[in-house]
C-alpha cells in the first residue's frame, strides 16, 4: 500500500503488486520448500529469488551492488534527496563496517579523523586493578554494539547515522540519518535526512557513552561523537526507515545479493 502512487503506470503498479505479494508470502511462510538439512525446524525454507532481484556472485559482485545503490552521480554530487531513500542492509555489524568503509573511500573529499577518549571504571568487588591489565591501546580496539568506533573517519557530504537520543524535539533520535555539511575540531555540522525535520541543520558534539557488561570486570566509557557511517546498516537498524532503493547483502549465501527497488 505504501508503494502505490497515482503517478505510476499500469505496468509499474502490476510489478509492485506482484513483488508485494511475493514478499508477504515469504513473511507468512506460504512459499518455499523445507530445508531437509534441518529436520527439527519446519519453519526453515529454501526460497528461489527472482533473477531480476539478484546479483550473482563473482569477483565484482559487491562493487556492482554498491554501484547499483550509490551510482557515481550520487557520490559525486550528494544531497539529502538522493541519499535519504537508499541503503544497503546486512545481517552483521562487521559486514556493515566493511561496506561503509568501501563506499566512504569512493567518496571525494578530504578525510577528517576524530579519535575517542576511552577509560574504564572497575566494578564493585573487583580485587584486581583492571587499569593495570588493560592498556589504553587495547581499550581503543574495543567495539560494542551501539557505540561509535575509536577512530571515526568522515568526509564532508558523507552519510551518517545517530546512535543515541540527543534531542528528540529537534529530530535528533537514535536511528536518525544525516548528511555531513561541515567538520570542525569540536563540532560536526549536519543536515537531517529523515522524519519531518528533513533539511534541518544541527550541530553534534562529543558525548560520553558507557557500556556495562556482566562478563567484563569494568564499565567501559568512550567519549566520542555518537555517529557512524551509514551507507550500509544492519537489518535491525533499518526497521522504520522509508527506502525506495535497497540492497540486501547476504555474504553467508556465497556473497549473493538481493536487490529491491
Amino acid at each position: 500500500m505504501r508503494l502505490q502512487r497515482p503517478s505510476l503506470t499500469y505496468q509499474e503498479k502490476e510489478d509492485i503488486a506482484n513483488f508485494s505479494a511475493w514478499l508477504l508470502a515469504i513473511g507468512e511462510g506460504t512459499i518455499g520448500t523445507p530445508d531437509i538439512d534441518i529436520e527439527d525446524d519446519n519453519d526453515k525454507k529454501i526460497i528461489d529469488i527472482p533473477e531480476r532481484h539478484l546479483i550473482r556472485y563473482d569477483e565484482n559482485a559487491l562493487h556492482n551492488l554498491i554501484s547499483f545503490i550509490y551510482d557515481k552521480d550520487t557520490l559525486q554530487n550528494p544531497s539529502p534527496e538522493s541519499l535519504s531513500r537508499k541503503a544497503i542492509v546486512c545481517p552483521t555489524n562487521e559486514t556493515v563496517h566493511d561496506i561503509n568503509t568501501l563506499v566512504h573511500n569512493m567518496c571525494p573529499g578530504r578525510t577528517v579523523c576524530y579519535l575517542s577518549a576511552d577509560s574504564i571504571t572497575p566494578n564493585e568487588g573487583t580485587h584486581v586493578d583492571p587499569c593495570a591489565l588493560y592498556p589504553l591501546e587495547y581499550l581503543n580496539m574495543l567495539n560494542f554494539n551501539g557505540m561509535p568506533p575509536h577512530r571515526l573517519e568522515l568526509k564532508k557530504n558523507t552519510l551518517i547515522i545517530l546512535l543515541r537520543n540527543i534531542n528528540p524535539n529537534d529530530g535528533l533520535c537514535n536511528g536518525t540519518r544525516l548528511i555531513v555539511t561541515q567538520l570542525l575540531p569540536r563540532i560536526i555540522e549536519a543536515k537531517i535526512m529523515t522524519s519531518n525535520r528533513i533539511g534541518h541543520r544541527v550541530y553534534i558534539s562529543r558525548i560520553a557513552l558507557i557500556h556495562k557488561d556482566k562478563e567484563l570486570p569494568f564499565s567501559f566509557k568512550r567519549k566520542q561523537f555518537p555517529v557512524k557511517l551509514c551507507y550500509a546498516m544492519s537489518i535491525n537498524k533499518s526497521q522504520g526507515q522509508s527506502l525506495d532503493k535497497i540492497g540486501v547483502y547476504l555474504p553467508n549465501l556465497f556473497l549473493a545479493m538481493v536487490i529491491c527497488t
